[in-house]
């Protein structure tokens, strides 16, 4: 997801179509209330490997923090533990180094910078 560039990812998305594609995920297995997380140590269910992943951070937190199908994190350190596990989840997809970006607003930037 390419977010504050209008139109950015639409250009992309014409321009090069095989850069989306639509990921197929293993996901965990529930047995007797018990989860089993998926082994990612095998092939990727994609039948693909990719070269690079670049991760939308702004993309990643904001889920984190308000999870659609789940309660929100009661603590920071929760937060974090959701934040790094789908980090890990699309680490997997690659085999080279997880390239990300965190970008904020302009004043918010602006704010932390000086």
């Amino acid at each position: 997801m390419l977010t504050g560039v209008p139109g950015l990812y639409r250009w992309l998305a014409e321009r090069y179509p095989k850069c989306v594609i639509d990921a197929v995920e293993a996901l965990p297995q529930h047995v007797g209330g018990v989860r089993i997380d998926v082994d990612t140590s095998g092939p990727n269910p994609n039948g693909v490997e990719y070269d690079n992943l670049y991760l939308d951070m702004n993309g990643i937190i904001h889920p984190a923090c308000h999870p659609e199908d789940l309660p929100a994190p009661e603590s920071e350190e929760e937060m974090y533990l959701a934040i790094f596990k789908y980090i890990d989840r699309r680490a997997h997809t690659t085999p080279n180094p997880c390239l990300s970006a965190l970008d904020a607003s302009v004043s918010q930037g602006r704010h932390t910078c000086c």
